[in-house]
């Protein structure tokens, strides 16, 4: 066997790999759930797949001695951020197979070109490189990540998030244990929201702070999730929407769940936080004025169609392009049409209302009405509109992660 008949099988895998980084990145998220996590972690997902296969397709190229593969710094990243996420170190195993499994089956796929003279040894030395590649990287990513969980389940805050994480996942904890762990009652109603900040110090405690003053809130609980988000509960005596003082508060994005009863709604109102953070993080570009006016904030009350829906872009994308038309462009022109007409629900369709709102005048308004009902289908507006108004929702909030 020649260096150029692995070299020649090595360079169609090259020619290939955009597509084949493509087609691993969506049968992990398909095949392994816990990897289909919020947008942060998936683009580390991106990221470290992207690497890996680039090194394994230039570990197939030598023999490499024992401890001369090192794992790529995306590897090692996406490592650590599953680990501090709670997504088990099994998941993240089973993904490596997956890659191995498949980049096996193009070794296969692209030696039976080489000469039959050769192409069984060939095909044998590239797939003995390629597991050995697969077991030095997965021992340095698990080791990676077994080193993160240790260091950020240690210490009072890592066991809160454990006694918080149980809690949530509905195992063989009570409500009076969990009680003693964290200082903090079930038995109200609670309003969980989630914090989630970059790099600016102790920004979430301003945020925390605020909110806490905002609801009066009898009690809250505020617990570090990981990678700049806190989990906020505040035992509130009035379940109406939280206000926020106006102030000077830190750049983040802030999803805020509904006030629910007790234990159980102590879960919901996270799940429902959760799902509006997802809306926020899944929007490519600067997030809209929410809750207050302030960009970044949004309530599941105002949000809940969408916030159920966004766990599955491709199908929000379709959504949004089969009900606004053409009003799914993404140039400016459309976007201020778009904006207009989504003023224009909200008001109720009361022209003055929505000229009050947008500070214009009541005729600019009657015409932006008029041209964006010109780009929907069907050119009229639906009756009732809610499923044009959630895409209208979508739009805002997801930009061109829907948009034409």
């Amino acid at each position: 066997m020649s260096d150029d008949d692995a070299a020649s099988i090595v360079g169609r895998l090259l020619d290939t790999r955009e597509e084949f980084i493509a087609v691993l990145i969506d049968e992990m998220r398909a095949r392994i759930p816990e990897l289909d996590h919020d947008a942060a972690i998936v683009r580390l997902l991106k990221a470290s797949v992207s690497e890996n296969v680039v090194s394994g397709m230039n570990s197939l190229m030598h023999d490499g001695e024992p401890g001369s593969v090192e794992a790529p710094d995306s590897a090692l990243s996406y490592a650590r951020a599953l680990a501090r996420n709670g997504v088990p170190l099994s998941a993240l195993i089973r993904a490596y197979w997956v890659g191995h499994s498949r980049s096996t089956d193009l070794i296969f796929q692209f030696g039976a070109q080489v000469r039959a003279d050769v192409r069984t040894e060939v095909v044998a030395v590239l797939v003995r490189r390629n597991t050995t590649w697969l077991d030095e990287v997965t021992s340095q990513v698990a080791r990676a990540y077994e080193v993160e969980r240790e260091a950020w389940l240690s210490g009072s805050q890592g066991l809160r998030r454990r006694v918080v994480g149980d809690l949530l996942d509905r195992k063989p904890i009570t409500a009076e244990q969990a009680e003693r762990v964290l200082g903090y009652g079930f038995d109200g109603v609670h309003r969980c929201v989630l914090v989630q900040t970059t790099g600016v110090p102790r920004a979430a405690d301003a945020v925390v702070e605020a909110l806490r003053l905002g609801s009066r809130a009898r009690a809250h609980l505020a617990v570090e999730l990981g990678d700049g988000v806190t989990a906020v509960w505040l035992t509130v005596s009035d379940p109406a929407e939280t206000t926020i003082a106006a102030g000077g508060l830190p750049p983040a994005l802030v999803a805020i769940g509904n006030a629910e009863p007790g234990v159980e709604g102590f879960r919901r109102s996270y799940r429902q936080a959760e799902r509006v953070r997802l809306v926020l993080t899944t929007g490519e570009g600067g997030a809209p004025a929410g809750v207050d006016g302030r960009p970044g904030w949004a309530r599941f009350s105002e949000l809940t169609p969408l916030a159920l829906m966004v766990h599955d872009v491709d199908e929000v994308r379709a959504f949004v392009r089969r009900q606004l038309g053409e009003l799914a462009g993404s140039d400016s022109r459309v976007e201020v049409l778009r904006e207009t007409l989504w003023a224009y629900l909200c008001a109720r369709g009361s022209v003055t209302a929505t000229a009050a709102a947008l500070t214009m005048h009541r005729n600019s308004v009657q015409y932006r009405v008029e041209r964006a009902v010109e780009l929907l289908p069907g050119q009229a507006l639906p009756d009732p509109a809610h499923d044009l108004q959630t895409a209208l929702d979508a739009a805002r909030w997801l930009g061109a992660a829907v948009l034409a």
